[in-house]
């Protein structure tokens, strides 16, 4: 998602009140919101990150986005998750032996 998608957050980057680690921290939190609740999100997060720290807006952000909607924050787990994902491999298996 970019910043154009989000024009709540573009106009408050934009006019200073958040800066782009916010903003992007802000899209990247809402992002498993419905268009509904981003909405009815982001003018709040925008005014929590207005005055506070990066760590503390983030923190702030997950508890709202969890209470707009609770499914939200299985879906940022798994989502996580899948990025995290580790797979091994055996190289050798089917290799000529020599």
């Amino acid at each position: 998602m970019s910043l154009v998608e989000h024009p709540v957050v573009l106009e408050a980057l934009s006019e200073g009140r958040i800066d782009e680690g916010k903003a992007l921290m802000i899209i990247d939190q809402v992002s498993v919101l419905d268009t509904a609740n981003q909405a009815i999100a982001e003018p709040v997060l925008i005014n929590h990150a207005a005055t506070h720290n990066y760590t503390a807006s983030q923190r702030y952000a997950r508890r709202y986005v969890l209470k707009l909607d609770a499914e939200a924050a299985l879906r940022r787990h798994e989502e996580k998750r899948k990025q995290r994902l580790v797979e091994k491999f055996n190289l050798r298996a089917g290799a000529p032996e020599g």
